[in-house]
């Protein structure tokens, strides 16, 4: 599995502002990327930037949840699993191949592309 940097983050400005200068623990995925669980219990991505201090990024994006779970453990098996599907894989196993309604606007995303 794989293993990635331990980091500390920082949300945000606003979030600051409202609940004081917190920062959480988290992983770095990739240089952009991190991921880290939301109240000790929600897998959570969003887009980072370095800060001047080393190990500290700030969010420079909102969250992408990716689900409950209280193991960060988890964090290493979803990003691995999802590396290794192609989009058609995904599509086929989360969004067909399953008894719950799913929805994603393809076409929107298309015509928004540049």
């Amino acid at each position: 599995m794989t293993q990635f940097p331990r980091i500390k983050l920082r949300l945000s400005d606003d979030f600051e502002r409202e609940f004081g200068p917190e920062r959480f623990p988290g992983y770095l995925i990739e240089r952009d990327i991190a991921a880290y669980l939301v109240d000790s219990e929600e897998l959570a991505f969003l887009t980072v930037a370095p800060t001047d201090e080393p190990g500290l990024y700030i969010a420079t994006s909102g969250h992408a949840y990716g689900g409950l779970t209280e193991d960060p453990e988890d964090i290493a098996r979803v990003v691995d699993m999802l590396r290794n599907m192609s989009a058609w894989a995904f599509w086929e196993r989360f969004f067909l191949r399953t008894g719950a309604a799913a929805d994603f606007d393809f076409v929107w995303l298309l015509r928004d592309e540049p």
